[in-house]
């Protein structure tokens, strides 16, 4: 069966399929599909492109469960963390943590330019490092895709931080937002996985949840 027919069925799929799918080895083939993507360099970066984005969409689903979707039919499920955790396993027999750090040096232009973007998204999500934030209305550059367009109440989970911006990920697409809208709050329960392993990851300590700025207006 084709990956793309097995993409299919977990897109669609409910908690049950999920199972099956874990059971029969689903996400050693995610790992075989980047091992194995080949073609010309454009070809072979696309499939690697749509190999990390499944690994991605694959593992939060299973951590935080997958909510109906209107524009877009699907079967909702709870988060599986039982599940993950095999997931883990299977990625690790199957050398997945090598096969995406290599592409963290992918420099790969164009189209699927983001490869190291979704390299170290995916090593993130393996590794189960997670902080909410909650962002101020901000419209991307118009003239530059790698700006996200977001709204106040959004949740969005920090990538990395730099001088006068955060780069952050939301639904699966990583941009920037400008640091100055944002205040930070530490959390009283974080969900950081704060290791050794993990902090170069984000190269900075336990990062904080990040709020909005009251407007100066609400603020008076």
């Amino acid at each position: 069966m084709s990956i793309e027919c097995l993409d299919s069925i977990h897109s669609q799929g409910d908690e049950q399929v999920q199972v099956e799918l874990v059971t029969n080895g689903y996400p050693r083939v995610l790992v075989m599909d980047i091992n194995t993507a080949g073609g010309n360099e454009q070809e072979q970066d696309r499939e690697i492109w749509e190999g990390l984005y499944n690994i991605i969409r694959f593992i939060r689903e299973f951590l935080e469960g997958r909510q109906i979707n209107p524009y877009y039919p699907c079967t909702s499920f709870p988060p599986q963390p039982d599940l993950f955790k095999s997931c883990l396993e299977q990625f690790e027999d199957e050398g997945g943590n090598e096969e995406i750090e290599a592409q963290l040096v992918n420099k790969a232009i164009g189209e699927y330019d983001d490869i190291h973007n979704n390299s170290n998204l995916a090593k993130r999500r393996i590794l189960n490092i997670f902080i909410d934030i909650i962002i101020s209305d901000y419209s991307g550059r118009k003239d530059d895709s790698t700006y996200l367009h977001v709204a106040k109440g959004d949740i969005a989970q920090l990538f990395k931080k730099e001088l006068n911006w955060y780069t952050v990920e939301k639904c699966d697409k990583i941009g920037k937002v400008p640091k100055g809208l944002l205040r930070a709050q530490i959390p009283s329960s974080s969900k950081v996985n704060q290791t050794p392993e993990n902090s170069e990851l984000i190269n900075t300590p336990v990062l904080p949840r990040v709020i909005a700025k009251q407007d100066n207006a609400n603020a008076a």
